[in-house]
């Protein structure tokens, strides 16, 4: 990472001081290229959850209910964070590869997915479900983007909204996803 750092620094100075970059003076196109790169290299680094690598299930509380929300990682709108919002409040973004674990009071709560920030490209439709928690229980909400039902046609990818899904997995099966994942 620091290395990465380091060969970014030497681009913008050579970009914008003029300075040869190891000993090689840049062309107008390089140092283009260089720009994009970091750039791009940037953006990357934000698209993915960042925080400590999933372990083992928090405790679940006596008087709330424990629920996990959680991204497994997909190149499908992978640089995108749809924003998650709890009874109509937005509560987080969820990035590519991550998860988030809330203390919700008993009763029904809405979950919603909806298009995150200015800038989010997130292309599916809204997606919201309500759902009646009991305190002292876990749960675990799934949001996925599937390749598999894209279609192409003449070479682009175009995305069906049922490519995009939303819902409660069984603890089994989110155990065994969440284990490639880090926190939001």
């Amino acid at each position: 990472m620091c290395s990465s750092l380091a060969i970014l620094a030497n681009c913008y100075l050579a970009v914008y001081c003029g300075v040869s970059f190891y000993g090689v003076h840049l062309s107008m196109y390089t140092k283009f290229f260089s720009v994009f790169l970091l750039i791009i290299s940037f953006i990357i680094s934000g698209c993915s959850a960042t925080g400590p690598k999933f372990s083992e299930l928090e405790p679940v509380g006596n008087s709330t209910a424990t629920v996990y929300v959680y991204r497994p990682w997909m190149m499908l709108d992978g640089a995108t964070a749809p924003t998650v919002q709890i009874d109509s409040i937005d509560t987080f973004d969820i990035k590519n590869g991550g998860f988030k674990v809330l203390n919700l009071d008993s009763g029904t709560h809405k979950l919603t997915i909806k298009k995150g920030s200015l800038l989010s490209n997130w292309r599916a439709d809204e997606m919201s479900l309500n759902y009646d928690f009991k305190s002292g229980q876990r749960y675990f909400f799934r949001l996925l983007s599937d390749t598999s039902k894209a279609n192409y046609m003449l070479g682009v990818m175009t995305i069906a909204n049922d490519a995009y899904s939303f819902g409660l997995v069984s603890e089994e099966f989110a155990i065994k996803e969440l284990q490639g994942l880090k926190q939001n």
